[in-house]
């Protein structure tokens, strides 16, 4: 296992693993959906497509893994 490096914060850790989540949606999405306020992979997100303007919650390593927008995706049915 890694170890902490001791120059880094908790918080900074925290933010840290926060960025790089924003930065996977972003890649995976297409620059489509935005998330904020991401705490863990088992906890709640805020989401929000880009295209349509459309709102949602969703568990972040749910997010990761369907990386869409449910009204976009419902339409494009």
């Amino acid at each position: 296992s890694r170890e902490k490096n001791p120059f880094i914060s908790e918080q900074d850790r925290k933010k840290l693993r926060a960025d790089n989540y924003y930065e996977k949606i972003l890649q995976r999405s297409n620059h489509t959906i935005i998330a904020s306020n991401y705490v863990g992979s088992k906890e709640e997100v805020d989401a929000i497509c880009v295209i349509c303007g459309h709102k949602w919650k969703s568990r972040a390593d749910h997010l990761l893994n369907r990386c869409w927008c449910p009204a976009c995706k419902k339409v494009s049915k």
